[in-house]
């Protein structure tokens, strides 16, 4: 089993590249109006993600979570705050 070291910096999803994976800490308050969204597809604070795919434009977003690919448009995945892990 691979143990993963959380970091400490707040970051957004657009900071991470395929195969990151992060928890989900918090949601950015610019961006309220997606939260509903993002808690309707179980992307809660304390879940685990893993970046599968990023639109070469930059307008959508592939993750995974709980072995569920969930897509996100842009402005959902700005409005999340997750937190990087890495293997340690």
């Amino acid at each position: 089993m691979v143990k993963m070291k959380i970091m400490k910096s707040k970051i957004g999803i657009e900071e991470l590249t395929t195969g990151s994976k992060a928890i989900i800490v918090g949601y950015k308050t610019a961006y309220g109006g997606y939260v509903g969204k993002l808690l309707s597809k179980g992307l809660v604070v304390g879940k685990t993600l893993t970046v599968a795919n990023t639109n070469s434009l930059g307008n959508m977003v592939e993750i995974v979570v709980e072995k569920q690919l969930v897509s996100l448009s842009k402005p959902e995945a700005d409005a999340l705050y997750v937190t990087m892990l890495k293997e340690d």
